[in-house]
């Protein structure tokens, strides 16, 4: 149903830009043709600034709170030309100056902007769109298979808990004393974000604290950007609670071309472990002190 929706938004603008067109005076074959120039246009000019500028640099959110806006000024600039011809039709210094320097209606003038706004709106829509529709469709996971989960934990059983977060407890044979822990970051780090929002990691922790499991689930960030990431998690394997983790120390480096997205890793990492093994594993450890901000310098390394 969203699909259908997001394909008749998209396409509502054509037939709309159609009457536009004729409205101005154009004929069939004008009309059509600078409509199948601005679609192109639209598309390409659209694609590229939602895939490169919107959903980078603003998120999904913002990007669609910016296409409600450009949709609002296409309106306004169709209107503001429907006003202003009303007003030189009317009696007043106004429509007289008009008539006297304007070879073209107000209407015609503002047309090619109109349609520049209609048809830059749809490309961003369906891009946008896009992205929104996938986003909805992956819910949250907080909750894992077991049975893979004790493969990974390399255990030989696993049992799920949801006091006092969602979280699992891995076991050895027969023994009930818990010897791994697994969850989400989503329960232990939830308002931690990067730079597309809310990083959703796989973190597993053994009985005295150490990281034994760090897995990227999901998350907002572009792609491109974040290449590796898997790779770059496992520098945390095997790191106890007396080490201090920080970005350029003990061999955890900065994600290249991912400042922001590598600080938000190492706080949900931080925080993680100290929630888990403080109310999981009753460990005693040092108090958490809450992350400070990052200033983003634009560099090479500071892209993203």
């Amino acid at each position: 149903m969203l699909f259908l929706l997001g394909g008749f938004l998209t396409g509502g603008a054509f037939p709309l830009a159609g009457i536009l067109y004729r409205i101005g005076g154009a004929d069939t074959e004008s009309a059509a043709r600078g409509l199948q120039a601005a679609d192109y246009w639209g598309s390409a000019i659209g694609s590229l600034l939602a895939g490169v500028v919107l959903l980078p640099l603003l998120g999904i959110e913002a990007s669609c709170f910016f296409l409600s806006l450009l949709a609002i000024s296409a309106l306004l600039v169709i209107y503001l030309g429907m006003f202003l011809e009303w007003l030189s039709k009317q009696e007043n210094p106004f429509s007289q100056w008009m008539r006297r320097h304007q070879k073209k209606t107000v209407r015609e003038e503002l047309l090619r902007p109109a349609l520049v706004y209609l048809m830059l709106g749809s490309g961003l829509v369906a891009v946008v769109l896009g992205n929104l529709m996938r986003a909805e469709i992956q819910a949250p996971q907080i909750r894992f298979d077991p049975d893979k989960l004790a493969k990974s934990l390399q255990v030989d059983r696993v049992t799920e808990h949801h006091s006092p977060f969602t979280h699992y407890r891995g076991y050895h044979k027969d023994s009930f004393k818990v010897d791994r822990v697994a969850f989400s970051s989503l329960t232990t780090a939830p308002d931690v974000k990067g730079f597309g929002g809310k990083i959703n990691l796989l973190m597993g922790l053994d009985h005295m604290g150490k990281v034994v499991l760090l897995d990227l689930v999901s998350s907002n960030e572009t792609p491109t950007y974040i290449r590796g990431i898997s790779h770059w998690l496992k520098s945390f394997l095997g790191r106890s609670l007396r080490d201090d983790l920080r970005l350029g120390y003990q061999g955890i480096d900065v994600l290249s071309g991912a400042t922001v997205t590598s600080k938000a890793v190492l706080d949900i990492v931080n925080l993680s472990r100290y929630r888990a093994s403080t109310q999981l594993l009753n460990l005693p450890v040092p108090r958490y002190q809450q992350p400070s901000r990052i200033s983003l310098q634009f560099d090479q390394q500071s892209i993203y």
